[in-house]
Formats: structure tokens, sequence, C-alpha cells
């Protein structure tokens, strides 16, 4: 499968991330090329084949120094925050 058919099938408002993973001394790193919404995605890596994809959902507090919050590692301490303080997002990663 090649980037451009898997972006075709991806919502345009989406955000999508190109990335292309290499062995460094029997670790895989990942290295960004391109990142941003479909719709403004240049066709450089068209003819690219997908080696693998993955969904990563993220969510994180924009302004957690200035609430104060605790860090997430203390999950016995009773949360101080709703959930619309919460910025969640939804990043499609394609791997090259």
């Amino acid at each position: 499968m090649t980037v451009s058919e898997l972006l075709s099938v991806i919502n345009n408002a989406s955000f999508v991330r190109i990335l292309q993973a290499q062995e460094v001394k029997r670790q895989y790193r990942e290295y960004l090329l391109i990142a941003g919404y479909r719709a403004d995605f240049p066709p450089d890596f068209n003819d690219e084949t997908v080696k693998k994809f993955r969904c990563k959902h993220d969510m994180c507090v924009p302004d957690y120094e200035k609430r104060g919050l605790l860090p997430p590692e203390h999950p016995d301490v009773a949360p101080t925050m709703y959930y619309k303080d919460f910025h969640e997002r939804l990043y499609y990663d394609i791997f090259i």
C-alpha cells in the first residue's frame, strides 16, 4: 500500500504524521518527516510504501503547571479538574 492510497481513506480534517523508522544498535528510532492536517499534505511522499500504520490517542492539559496539578503518577489522589479541561487529539502515524 502506498501513502496516497492510505491518505485517500483518511478524513481531510485528521492530523497525520509521516515518520521513518530506522534501526540503530538493535533499537528502532522514529524520525518525523512531516506533520500536519490531511488536507494540507504535499504530494512529496505519495509514492512511498507504507510499512506500518497506527493511531495514537493523546490527552493533555495545556496549562498543567499554572493550575498546580499533581503529576499523573499519583492515582490515589482525587482529581482536581474536569474532562472539559483536557485537550484530546488523535494522530495517524504512517511509517515509510
